[in-house]
């Protein structure tokens, strides 16, 4: 939060943000996750490694709606890992920065180092976004039913292996791991993404 250094390298953080945007289209009814099939003749097959488009139609969110436009252009039913590293690839991580520095939630500022190195770097404008990020993670482990966008955050966090950045007090990250499967169960579409986002993981040292 204070340094505006990002946690994971950039391709990993694309494919994370690949994966929350594929989510959000699921959560939006715009594709169904985990099977095969044909969505105007209703007829489906269980298959954990496809998304299928079920709705083209523009979102009038840019990062949206060039996610259907891949989608699209794949056929509409496509592999989700194909999906997700092609779109990784689209400038993503600059499309949602500056979309962030757009909503004002984001701004651009120089960071010194060593006296004589500046680089560009980008913070919050407001402490409290992250601390709200932050809270929505710690209400999974505690709230008996948490949103469903909230447990789509801590999946995608989990998987990136950014718990330890939560700080989480009176939550091992291992009792989040215990408490995020209990929450979805082995069948939810989360898992077909986050199997997926996980091997891509690159800290920085």
């Amino acid at each position: 939060d204070d340094t505006g250094r990002p946690h994971l390298d950039k391709h990993s953080i694309a494919v994370g943000l690949a994966g929350a945007v594929l989510l959000e289209l699921w959560h939006a009814g715009r594709v169904r996750l985990g099977w095969h099939g044909n969505p105007h003749h209703g007829t489906w097959q269980r298959n954990h490694t496809h998304v299928t488009l079920l709705d083209a139609t523009p979102t009038d969110d840019h990062i949206h709606d060039t996610a259907i436009r891949l989608l699209w252009r794949l056929g509409g039913t496509v592999n989700i890992k194909q999906f997700i590293n092609q779109f990784a690839t689209t400038n993503l991580y600059e499309a949602v920065r500056d979309q962030l520095i757009a909503q004002r939630i984001l701004h651009t500022t120089t960071r010194r180092r060593y006296w004589f190195f500046r680089t560009l770097v980008h913070r919050p404008r407001n402490a409290a976004y992250p601390v709200r990020a932050r809270a929505r993670i710690r209400d999974v482990a505690r709230l008996h039913q948490p949103h469903t966008r909230d447990t789509t955050l801590t999946a995608l966090v989990i998987a990136l292996n950014l718990t330890p950045h939560v700080r989480l007090i009176d939550y091992s990250t291992a009792g989040l791991h215990v408490r995020l499967a209990e929450l979805i169960g082995p069948q939810h579409p989360i898992n077909d993404i986050t199997k997926i986002v996980a091997p891509y993981r690159l800290r920085f040292s």
